[in-house]
């Protein structure tokens, strides 16, 4: 626990310096998209100042969309903050998805899921395996999560994973994970530290966990358009030369994202065989 919370001090001192602006993205009818500071608005029209100092005056009759958006001031411009705040590439931040938002997901291609917030503190995920095998056997997962209230940098969340595959003609797995989790930093640069317990079913053996999963994780923003995210997972009762790194620049765009790196461990590396990772993220 001492260990957790000095990561946790450490990760603070690291992240506060981020220089964030609370701004506002006006889309209109035409397709046009205003970003800015608001500094007046009327019943008939938003004012704002853009970064560049010009004040442009919007009328609300041809406004199609007004969100309220948080941006990093850097050298070379502004950063919009990446949309997968929830998720890094397998396992998930203490971030929520937010009330109304949604996202469909495609892990390693093939494995889609469906994201969505409800209020603005639960986070539910259902996914499943997309390829043509019979629906008994495909794979499938299920998850809830909720989110505490962020305090300065840090918001805490706990939550609940179920995974199956049923594969036919060979061993038969299933999981339930429970979590909870820790998030340090802010849309732009985040880790989170997450402990899980629950056990693994093998057809008709069922083991509980005595130990705790963990999973260190980060999400670090490199430009406007690209994050390094990673992942370290230490399985209980597994050694150390098996416990698998998950690492992968993410291009960000506007409404998805893509993901593109590999899994080791040092056990593959030295079989130098890494695994490729390739996510797909759109937010309609």
């Amino acid at each position: 626990m001492k260990i957790f919370f000095s990561f946790m001090l450490l990760f603070n001192i690291i992240l506060s310096d981020t220089n964030t602006i609370q701004s506002i993205e006006i889309t209109t009818l035409d397709g046009n998209i205003f970003v800015g500071t608001l500094i007046e608005e009327d019943e008939n029209l938003y004012r704002i100042v853009t970064n560049s100092g010009i004040n442009i005056d919007i009328p609300k009759s041809s406004i199609k969309e007004v969100n309220y958006i948080e941006l990093s001031s850097h050298e070379d411009g502004l950063y919009r903050p990446d949309p997968n705040k929830s998720m890094y590439l397998f396992a998930p931040s203490a971030y929520p998805i937010g009330d109304g938002n949604s996202y469909i997901r495609n892990f390693e291609v093939f494995f889609t899921s469906y994201n969505r917030g409800f209020k603005e503190n639960i986070s539910i995920q259902a996914g499943a395996l997309i390829f043509p095998i019979p629906l008994e056997n495909v794979p499938a997962i299920l998850s809830a999560k909720y989110s505490f209230p962020k305090k300065n940098n840090i918001q805490f969340s706990t939550g609940a994973l179920y995974m199956t595959m049923p594969f036919s003609g060979i061993s038969s797995f299933a999981t339930v994970i429970t979590f909870a989790n820790a998030t340090i930093g802010d849309l732009f640069r985040h880790y989170s530290i997450c402990l899980g317990w629950g056990y693994f079913r093998d057809e008709r053996d069922v083991e509980f966990m005595e130990n705790p999963l963990i999973v260190f994780a980060g999400n670090e923003r490199l430009s406007d358009r690209t994050a390094l995210v990673f992942e370290f997972w230490k399985f209980p009762d597994v050694e150390i030369q098996y416990s698998p790194l998950l690492i992968s620049t993410r291009f960000i765009g506007r409404n998805f994202s893509v993901d593109i790196g590999a899994a080791i461990s040092l056990e593959l590396l030295d079989e130098g065989l890494p695994i490729p990772i390739l996510n797909f993220t759109y937010h309609p």
